[in-house]
């Protein structure tokens, strides 16, 4: 087994939060991108 130095453990713990991060913002311009598309479909079903 490797030694396990803080530094790579900080260096995981970065990336996993960098990773999250990302991964919200996606999530946040999904459901956007979804309201979106939502309105259109409501104003053509409803002239």
């Amino acid at each position: 087994m490797r030694h396990f130095t803080p530094q790579r453990a900080i260096h995981a713990l970065c990336n996993g939060i960098t990773t999250k991060q990302s991964i919200t913002m996606r999530t946040k311009f999904i459901t956007i991108d979804d309201q979106h598309n939502e309105k259109a479909r409501n104003m053509d079903n409803h002239p």
